[in-house]
This record gives structure tokens, C-alpha cells and sequence, in this order.
């Protein structure tokens, strides 16, 4: 978790690293589209934080960070899209075209609005009942729960144990933010509309799907996690949010949130494979508060 910080505005708050990989790991339509689109979102943002690196010492660093052999980063350097969004110096050194650095700071951007917007939100709901100058430490522990949400699925074995210990964990700190903050009364249902609050942002959802997929490659597990020859798929209310909206009205563009949920479920219509999909009370209970 990022230590919180005096806030400014437009200042981030989460690794920016994080905020970059989603929209870059998700145009991936199969798993080695997704494990060389990992690789890729590592390598530019690398350049980006560190121009006129040489070839090797990318390729080493970008590796390290991800439990692979320099030589798969290698490979990944010759290979679109990297091949168009990278530049060598005259001195050997890589950088990034100034494109690809305008996309990523088109990205950032696009995030700080996004973890902007959700503060101001968090901040509304608290100051509802007098609470002040806890809403970055509220955000962060937010992110540890869908932080926790998302990797508990690593451990297919221990899946619903990890999950619900972890979320109970992180629910337990944010009740006593809430109550050293000085509220004593409403501190279950602040929690629980923080949660909806944030359900209904896909900021979180976004750097926790990025980690959950690094973690995934990292692990050598993404193939069975994809693996959905027979499988039975949980929606939760992230999924069943915007499954409503695109059944009301199917758009294309919206974000590569929505995009991708309608990717899946074409996928998941057209396939041969015995698929179930599955859902929960709580998950349900989540949607009907979200949008009513």
C-alpha cells in the first residue's frame, strides 16, 4: 500500500506503473497475446522512467520484474508494437518516440482524473458524516481490498478462504480509520458505501486486474487461469454493472472497461466449451444499490 501523503490535487497516489498496464495488457485476445502485451507494458514503462538505457540493461531490469530470462524481453524488443514505439540513440541507448511517450501521458492523465474523481467522491460520503482529511488513507486501504479481491484468486485451492479472510482484514482497518477519525455511530453501512462507491469507479478495478494478470505470468499460472474449457465464471458487480448497460444499450468505445466485458461475452457465447456463469446475492445486492 502507498503510505498516504498531504494531498495536492492532480497528485498520484498509486504506483503510476500500475495505472498504465491495463489498457495495454487487455488489447491481448488470447493468453500469448496477453503474456507478450505484459512484457510490452513493462518495457515502455521502463523507457519511460529511465531514457537512454541500454539494450541489455532493459532487458535485464524488465526480466527481474518479472521472474522471465532477459532473453523473452529480447524477443519482445523485435516484434510490433514495441519495434514501432522505440528509438536507439546514436549512442546505443533506447528511448521511447515521442508517440508512444504522448500515449502514456495521455494514459496517466486519464488515470489522476479517474483516482481524482474517485476521491472527490469518497471525500463527499465521508464529509456526510463529518469525517475529514482520512480520504487518502481510505483510498488506499480501498485499493488493498480490491487488491485482495483479486489475487485471492491465484490460490484457486484457497480461493474463498484468502478472499473473505483478506476483505474481513481490510474492512476491520477501514472501520477503525472510521472510528479514530471520531465516528462512532453508522460504521458499517459508511463501509459498505465506501465499497459501492468504488465498485461503481473502474479505477480500482483497473490497477487490481493489471496486478492480478502480472502475478498470473509471474506464478506461471495465467494459462489455467484462462483455461475455460470447463469452467464455472463468478460475475461480480463490476461485470454484472456494465453486462446491464451494454444489454440496454450495446456501444462500442465507451473504455476498455466496457469493451473488454463485451469482448468476453462474445467470446464466452460463441464458444463450445461448457461455461457457467455465476453470480452472488451479495454481488447482486451490490448492483441493485449501485444503480438505485
Amino acid at each position: 500500500i502507498v503510505a498516504p501523503k498531504v494531498r495536492k490535487k492532480g497528485e498520484f497516489r498509486i504506483d503510476k506503473r500500475q495505472k498504465v498496464m491495463f489498457d495495454t495488457i487487455i488489447m491481448g485476445n488470447n493468453v500469448s497475446l496477453i503474456k507478450e502485451n505484459i512484457i510490452t507494458s513493462y518495457v515502455l514503462w521502463y523507457l519511460h522512467m529511465n531514457p537512454g538505457c541500454n539494450e541489455d540493461e532493459t532487458y535485464d531490469n524488465v526480466a527481474s520484474m518479472l521472474n522471465i530470462s532477459p532473453s523473452k524481453v529480447s524477443a519482445m524488443m523485435r516484434v510490433n508494437p514495441l519495434l514501432s514505439a522505440v528509438n536507439i540513440n546514436d549512442d546505443g541507448g533506447l528511448c521511447l518516440t515521442s508517440r508512444a511517450e504522448d500515449e502514456i501521458s495521455r494514459k496517466l492523465q486519464n488515470a489522476a482524473l479517474a483516482e481524482e474523481d474517485l476521491l472527490v467522491q469518497i471525500e463527499k460520503l465521508l464529509s456526510n458524516y463529518g469525517l475529514r482529511n482520512i480520504s487518502d488513507r481510505v483510498l488506499n486501504l480501498l485499493h488493498a481490498f480490491y487488491e485482495a479481491h483479486y489475487n485471492s484468486e491465484i490460490d484457486e485451492q484457497q480461493y474463498v478462504y484468502r478472499k473473505k479472510l483478506a476483505e474481513r482484514e481490510i474492512s476491520n482497518k477501514l472501520r477503525k480509520e472510521i472510528v479514530s477519525a471520531g465516528c462512532k455511530q453508522n460504521v458499517d453501512e459508511i463501509v459498505s458505501q465506501l465499497i459501492t462507491i468504488s465498485a461503481s469507479n473502474e479505477y480500482l478495478n483497473k490497477i487490481s486486474a493489471s496486478n492480478l494478470f502480472v502475478n498470473l505470468y509471474k506464478s506461471k499460472s495465467l494459462e489455467n487461469y484462462l483455461d475455460v474449457s470447463n469452467s464455472e465464471i463468478m460475475l461480480d458487480t463490476q461485470i454484472l454493472i456494465r453486462l446491464l448497460c451494454l444489454k440496454y444499450k450495446n456501444v462500442d468505445g465507451i473504455s476498455p472497461m466496457f469493451d473488454a466485458v463485451k469482448y468476453m461475452m462474445d467470446i464466452l457465447c460463441n464458444s463450445d466449451n461448457n461455461i457457467h456463469l455465476m453470480t452472488t446475492y451479495a454481488y447482486a445486492e451490490e448492483v441493485a444499490s449501485t444503480l438505485y
